[in-house]
């Protein structure tokens, strides 16, 4: 059940984390998660892939640090969806010696951070 509220959003100030402490460590993938997107009225669909909780930041709405990896997911002539052996996704599962982005859960990573145009620091691996 969704409830409406009114809200008057507004900039606030967020705390800035230095992700590059984490670089380097090892740690586990703790989750897969399935997402349908709609980009210029066509589906696309990714798994979101995330390690366990490195540290959780106190404040009126804690924050959890983890790693996230987005694998770009592809559909077929025939609707399947899925990845190709030489893309990107499938480039990654075979480094990880996985048959399946599901079995990626459990399997040990190692943290590094990631550039984005806007010169933000994302921790990935």
């Amino acid at each position: 059940m969704h409830k409406e509220v009114e809200l008057k959003p507004q900039k606030i100030d967020l705390p800035k984390i230095d992700v590059s402490k984490y670089v380097g460590q090892k740690v586990k993938i703790e989750s897969v998660n399935y997402f349908e997107n709609i980009i210029k009225q066509k589906k696309t669909y990714y798994a979101l892939v995330s390690t366990s909780v490195l540290e959780v930041l106190d404040g009126a709405d804690p924050i959890e640090i983890r790693a996230t990896k987005t694998l770009g997911l592809h559909i077929d002539s025939e609707g399947s969806i899925g990845w190709g052996e030489d893309t990107k996704t499938g480039q990654f599962l075979k480094f990880m010696n996985v048959e399946n982005i599901a079995e990626l859960v459990g399997k040990e990573v190692t943290l590094k951070t990631t550039d984005p145009k806007n010169g933000k620091q994302f921790l990935t691996f």
